[in-house]
């Protein structure tokens, strides 16, 4: 698949987006792809100019009526002449890829998210409280289903969730956990603490969140990582070079645009924050 993407980022009637000098046009997750562009009714012909020429070569071949495809910005009647023209499902709003549902707005895209988390976790909870788990049971079957498909959406959603969200999200799980008794934080801290292991019971969504969000700063520490001038393009520009901040390096107006928290990519910064906060009381309780 490289190949082919590479054909699509070299060709110059598929324009993608711009961000400064460099251009984002395909994005690949093994057989499932992503194609951005600027310029549809141009570009569009192009695009499957290589779809054709590379499906003759590999077998290679895109079921055309099972993409979806989502005008962001274009008119209603550029939209129209393309759905004459190419028989891809014409979405109005989201369209699906690997399970997010990609809308019009950062806003919309996590509303939308959020809610049908919500809604199916609300909805498998309520069926397996119908059979008698025991209560390590309910723990591990929260870390087996629950928590893989919350930790997905933490990944590919880096903007802060909608207000309301992780708590409700928190509260769905104590609830099967506990049987549908509201745990006291006045309870023993044992009675919540695996006595052979040291780890705890209770599932913290918030620190799970803040966990998934801090692993992109590793990435930023790595000059190879291929998405980093879209981060770049965002920032404020300045010719100040770059410092260590937080034990890896960002540059000054990277900082400034995270602290600010103008950008979703602030809770990063905020996130790593908290944590070592957490870690001083804990030292300090111990």
């Amino acid at each position: 698949m490289e190949p082919f993407a590479q054909r699509v980022r070299d060709r110059p009637e598929i324009t993608g987006v711009t961000f400064g000098e460099e251009k984002y046009t395909i994005a690949l997750y093994a057989e499932n792809f992503v194609v951005t562009l600027n310029d549809p009714l141009m570009a569009l012909l192009a695009f499957l100019e290589e779809v054709g020429a590379f499906g003759a070569v590999l077998g290679f071949q895109v079921n055309l009526s099972k993409s979806q495809a989502l005008g962001l910005t274009l008119p209603r009647e550029t939209v129209n002449e393309l759905a004459e023209r190419y028989p891809f499902q014409w979405q109005e709003d989201p369209v699906s890829y690997l399970g997010i549902q990609i809308a019009r707005t950062v806003s919309e895209t996590k509303s939308r998210n959020y809610q049908l988390l919500l809604r199916s976790v609300k909805a498998d909870l309520a069926k397996w409280r119908q059979h008698p788990i025991l209560w390590i049971s309910r723990i591990a079957t929260i870390k087996m289903s629950l928590l893989l498909r919350a930790l997905f959406l933490f990944q590919a959603l880096s903007a802060e969730p909608p207000p309301g969200t992780l708590h409700a999200l928190q509260g769905e799980i104590n609830c099967f956990i506990w049987g549908g008794v509201v745990r006291n934080s006045e309870w023993p801290a044992s009675w919540r603490v695996n006595p052979s292991t040291g780890e705890t019971w209770d599932f913290n969504v918030r620190q799970y969140y803040k966990a998934m969000q801090l692993r992109y700063l590793v990435e930023w520490s790595r000059p190879e990582s291929g998405w980093m001038f879209m981060d770049r393009a965002v920032m404020r520009k300045s010719k100040s070079q770059s410092v260590v901040a937080k034990g890896y390096f960002i540059s000054k107006e990277q900082q400034a645009a995270f602290f600010s928290g103008r950008e979703p990519l602030a809770t990063r910064i905020h996130a790593l924050t908290d944590i070592e906060k957490a870690q001083r009381s804990w030292g300090r309780s111990n």
